[in-house]
């Protein structure tokens, strides 16, 4: 079963499986400059591997905008404003 996966961490760890914790409510998050959530067919509380959105991490993070891209397209990486 695919989840939601918050970002606990900051700056360099957002490739950091151990930065993830399991979400259960629907983000409302979408752009920025920070990652905020990611979406995995997991459902343990700490991802086990980021492997099938590191690139839409890396995308995200380059573009400031959700990933992947296009119309119609389900969403793997949303983001936020930076944390104050």
């Amino acid at each position: 079963m695919a989840n939601w996966y918050t970002f606990t961490g900051c700056c360099d760890g957002v490739f950091d499986e151990s930065k993830y914790r399991l979400s259960t409510v629907k983000p409302t998050c979408q752009v920025g400059k920070e990652i905020c959530v990611v979406y995995l067919n997991q459902n343990s509380n700490i991802p086990s591997s980021l492997s099938t959105v590191e690139t839409y991490i890396a995308n995200a993070l380059a573009t400031q905008i959700p990933q992947p891209t296009g119309v119609g397209v389900k969403r793997f990486v949303y983001l936020r404003g930076p944390a104050s």
